[in-house]
C-alpha cells in the first residue's frame, strides 16, 4: 500500500529536519518532491530513511524543486532535512511517498 507524507511544510530556514514519515510496511520504492516559493531561492534537501525508524541514513540528494527518487533500499520511515536554503522569503515543502 503506498503511503505519501509531508515531512517538512513551509520551511524557511536551513538546516531543518522534518517530520519521520512512517511506512505501514518496509517499502523499497521511495521518493520526494521539493516546492519551493520566494524569490531567487536555492534550496538542497537530502532524503533519509531508516530500518527502524530511529537511526537515518542519506538516500539520495535534490537541488531546488523538482523529484528525487531511490529505489531497492527497503526502509520503514523516511525524512527531508534541508541543509541549504537562500533567496528572498523562502519557503519549503517536502512531500514524501513509498511504493
Amino acid at each position: 500500500m503506498p503511503l505519501i507524507g509531508v515531512s517538512l511544510n513551509a520551511v524557511s530556514s536551513a538546516p531543518s529536519t522534518g517530520a519521520v514519515v512512517v511506512f505501514d510496511v518496509p517499502h523499497a520504492n521511495i521518493s520526494m518532491q521539493v516546492h519551493t516559493t520566494g524569490t531567487g531561492v536555492s534550496s538542497t534537501v537530502v532524503l533519509q530513511g531508516s530500518v527502524d525508524g530511529v537511526n537515518f541514513a542519506n538516500l539520495t540528494s535534490l537541488g531546488d524543486d523538482g523529484i528525487a527518487s531511490v529505489a531497492g533500499t527497503a526502509i520503514i520511515a523516511a525524512r527531508a532535512l534541508v541543509t541549504a536554503l537562500s533567496g528572498t522569503s523562502p519557503a519549503l515543502t517536502a512531500t514524501i511517498a513509498a511504493a
